[in-house]
C-alpha cells in the first residue's frame, strides 16, 4: 500500500492541488518501509490524481481538495482523507493505527 500526503515542509498542506511536493510512504504489514518525496506535476484539472494513481497511491491525505479531484480519486478507488493537519509523520502514524478521521475539507471550491 502507498500513502500520498500533500506536503508543505513537514506538515500536511492545506490544499492538495497547490503544494509543490507529495510525500509517498510505502507500507508493508502496517509499517513504513520507505518514504519518497515527489514533485507535483503542476495544478491542472485531473493531472495530480492521475499522477498519484500512476505512482501507486492507494490513500491520499490532505487538508483539502476540490470536488473534481475527490471524484477522480473515488473513480480510481483511492481513499481520500481530508481535514488532515499537522505533522505528516503524525498523520501517517494515526492512519496506520486506525485513528485518522477524515474531517472538514479546507478547500472551498
Amino acid at each position: 500500500m502507498k500513502i500520498a500526503v500533500a506536503k508543505d515542509g513537514d506538515i500536511v498542506a492545506e490544499h492538495f492541488g497547490h503544494c509543490s511536493h507529495y510525500a509517498v510512504y510505502n507500507i508493508e504489514d502496517g509499517k513504513v518501509i520507505s518514504k519518497t518525496d515527489i514533485e507535483s506535476p503542476g495544478h491542472a484539472p485531473g493531472v495530480i490524481p492521475r499522477f498519484l494513481n500512476e505512482n501507486g497511491a492507494n490513500i491520499v491525505l490532505a487538508g483539502g481538495m476540490g470536488q473534481g479531484a475527490i471524484n477522480l480519486f473515488n473513480e480510481m478507488d483511492i481513499d481520500v482523507y481530508l481535514g488532515v493537519s499537522g505533522s505528516i509523520e503524525n498523520a501517517v502514524q494515526k492512519y496506520l493505527a486506525g485513528e485518522l478521521i477524515s474531517g472538514n475539507n479546507t478547500c472551498d471550491h
